[in-house]
């Protein structure tokens, strides 16, 4: 799918999508759990589905009704898979499953899409090695999917590097269905709210566990069960991050609908990170929504990406739309998402004539933001959050600014580009047709 973009602005309301990160912990804690577990408005979007796909796999049912889904959990015994087992593209059920896979004593052969087969995962096979389990990439040395699983896992002691959040989470989510007392270290943690959203799933599960303020470690007691329970799935602050960068860098006046300040997602944060660079942004917390009057000055900011990673791409907008430099600390861990974020929106920023500037030596990007963009023929990879960002992009830019594989929005926002139509941006897209419905196989 190919999406034109023009100048142009937002007016009137939207509500956001709710969130990924929510829903496809939902469904593969009920997964496990032992009983019917109702999740209340989950998204509807392809990395959710195939969160479906993965708990069918292994045993679940899951009844899709409309505004809630049932997942008839497996109460911690896994049915062996019929078949290789396909995460799609979603980097958290892979992660998750992974480990998981590893509780029983059976096999599976676990992979994904072409990004997924690039995404590291040593560091989580390491672990599940270091615990007694079998548990290795098919393609020698590449440390990543197609991987190969056999338990039993047993439970002990491991360290793990803590730079890709997902890891962790995914042995979190293995280790009460071990026997016994596992304690998990983790060097250098990151991206820690989403630890913070993992271990308010596994409260609702009736998990028990403890850890440290600085999340250097966990414990984990052994033998738990999980519990059936029922949860509303919140809104979804990543994808807040781009309605908001489009107001503001936009002569908008929007509101956007849905947000929850007492939610743990930790990309909350970018209200603070706009405002800080200049933004009109009220938040009324009490109706759950951000009101933006857009169009105001920006300026350049220094931002640390290191517990909030996703909203990178479109920061890196408001940061070219900004007058001055913005530097942006922490830029590592966008290598180990869909794409190497931080590669490609330089390289976007470039070609719409906005000067960047990388600098291994500490971990940094600068964006010269001179307000000023030019519009280009663009690809995202397939990058959900490249496409969404370089269409607000294209909303700030001089002529048109076209976007190929710009369907892969659907992985976590498919009415993205009918939301900003119906506000008034200039867009059209053709050759494809976006969906919040899938099958699994």
């Amino acid at each position: 799918m190919i999406a034109y973009i023009r100048k142009s602005s937002l007016h009137g309301e939207i509500s956001l999508p709710t969130s990924k990160s929510h829903t496809i912990r939902g469904v593969l804690v009920g997964m496990l759990a032992d009983g019917v577990t109702e999740i209340v408005n989950p998204l509807c979007s392809e990395d959710c589905f195939s969160a479906i796909c993965v708990a069918k796999a292994y045993g679940a049912q899951v009844e899709q009704q409309e505004g809630r889904w049932l997942v008839y959990g497996t109460g911690g015994n896994l049915s062996v898979p019929e078949d290789v087992v396909n995460t799609g593209n979603s980097g958290m059920t892979t992660c998750i499953i992974i480990p998981v896979a590893g509780v029983r004593e059976m096999n599976s052969v676990i992979t994904g899409d072409w990004q997924i087969r690039k995404r590291p995962l040593q560091n989580e096979l390491d672990a599940m090695t270091k615990l007694g389990a079998t548990a290795f990439s098919l393609r020698e040395g590449s440390g990543s999917c197609p991987v190969f699983v056999r338990g039993k896992m047993k439970s002990g002691e491991v360290h793990m590097e803590g730079e890709i959040s997902e890891h962790v989470t995914g042995m979190l989510f293995a280790a009460p269905l071990l026997d016994g007392e596992t304690v998990i270290h983790v060097n250098n943690p990151s991206e820690t709210p989403y630890l913070d959203m993992t271990t308010q799933w596994l409260n609702k599960a009736g998990i028990q566990l403890t850890w440290d303020e600085q999340y250097r470690w966990f414990k984990i007691p052994g033998s738990q069960q999980y519990k059936a329970f029922s949860s509303v799935i919140p809104g979804d602050w990543s994808a807040a991050a781009f309605p908001l960068v489009a107001a503001v860098c936009t002569d908008s006046e929007y509101i956007i609908n849905g947000i929850d300040y007492e939610d743990i997602q930790g990309d909350k944060a970018i209200v603070e990170v706009l405002r800080n660079m200049g933004a009109d942004i009220t938040v009324e917390q009490e109706a759950h929504r951000l009101v933006v009057v857009g169009g105001k000055p920006l300026h350049g900011s220094i931002i640390n990406l290191r517990h909030i990673p996703d909203t990178f791409p479109a920061l890196a907008v408001a940061a070219a739309y900004a007058v001055g430099d913005t530097k942006f600390l922490s830029v590592k861990l966008l290598r180990y998402k869909e794409t190497d974020r931080a590669s490609i929106m330089s390289e976007a920023l470039e070609k719409m004539g906005i000067t960047t500037i990388y600098d291994e030596t500490d971990d940094s990007l600068t964006v010269k933001g001179t307000g000023r963009l030019k519009g280009a023929v663009l690809k995202s990879y397939d990058d959900h959050r490249i496409a969404m960002a370089l269409s607000v992009a294209g909303m700030i830019a001089e002529g048109e600014t076209v976007i190929h594989d710009a369907e892969a929005v659907a992985v976590t926002f498919p009415t993205f580009y009918q939301n900003f139509i119906d506000a008034g941006a200039q867009m059209k897209i053709s050759d494809g047709i976006l969906t919040n419905e899938r099958n699994c196989p």
